[in-house]
């Protein structure tokens, strides 16, 4: 998920609330909801403004470098990369079994422990993403 679904050179934060973040910070809370693992990644501090829940919320990792994207097990502690890697793991048994028939759902099973592939894809009905 991110803050603002647009690229910027230099990011600052605006003192507004866009809808389109609005519906970010709701789908971040229902991952919460559902004991989710959240990957906090640059501007972690900024999330936790945006959605205070975070600041508790035991599921929560974040990156030895906040500047790097990269979800590695050189920029994440052992335990906190086994934690995403087992979330995607039991992510990828759930799509599995409920993917959508057609093609896209069977790329989606194939593909489903990228987390390029998680990310495009709408939520199921049945709340598994």
């Amino acid at each position: 998920m991110q803050l603002h679904g647009y690229h910027s050179q230099s990011w600052r934060p605006i003192p507004y609330t866009l809808p389109s973040q609005s519906f970010a910070f709701y789908l971040v809370r229902r991952a919460m909801s559902r004991d989710a693992v959240i990957v906090l990644g640059r501007i972690a501090a900024t999330w936790k403004i945006a959605v205070p829940e975070l600041a508790s919320y035991p599921n929560v990792v974040t990156p030895k470098q906040n500047r790097s994207v990269q979800i590695s097990w050189g920029n994440f502690s052992p335990e906190n990369f086994e934690r995403i890697e087992q979330a995607l793991k039991n992510w990828a048994r759930t799509a599995m079994r409920c993917a959508p028939s057609g093609k896209g759902g069977q790329r989606l099973a194939r593909t489903s422990a990228g987390f390029t592939a998680a990310a495009r894809i709408s939520p199921h009905a049945c709340g598994c993403l």
